[in-house]
């Protein structure tokens, strides 16, 4: 959280840290998701005892697919790509262990960094359905969507 805020989408304001509600569940899918449908992985440096953490990604994974829900990097060090690092490590450790089949970046078709290690574009259905009894915001939701 902490990654993300500190670079370009904390500057849009588009990073979760400045949504208490999206902590509050990405923290919870965290809690009740825990190593058997979660996956976390850092690429940190450690230097003289010390760890600096360069890029972090949140996979959900279920059965042999993972969709990549959340991915940052420290852009100080982006002349050393840590994202592009990150997800090499990543799909490398994804091939050998063989239970996963498929990763969705979760990213728009142009992402190039999903694009280079994850290839093969599946079309999906977007949907916004009105909860029964109506929602007096959901022609505002509508018209953003």
């Amino acid at each position: 959280i902490a990654l993300e805020a500190a670079g370009w989408k904390g500057r849009a304001g588009t990073a979760i840290a400045g949504r208490p509600r999206e902590i509050a569940f990405m923290r919870e899918m965290v809690r009740l998701r825990g190593p058997e449908g979660l996956r976390i992985d850092r690429l940190l440096r450690v230097e003289e005892g010390a760890e600096a953490m360069l890029a972090a990604s949140v996979l959900l994974t279920r059965g042999d697919t993972a969709w990549c829900l959340k991915i940052a990097h420290d852009e100080d060090e982006a002349r050393h790509s840590p994202g592009v690092q990150l997800v090499h490590r990543l799909t490398q450790d994804i091939l050998a262990d063989g239970a996963t089949n498929r990763v969705d970046s979760c990213a728009a078709a142009e992402y190039r960094l999903g694009e280079m290690f994850w290839t093969g574009r599946r079309a999906i259905a977007h949907r916004l359905i009105e909860a029964d009894g109506g929602d007096r915001l959901f022609p505002l939701a509508a018209a953003l969507e």
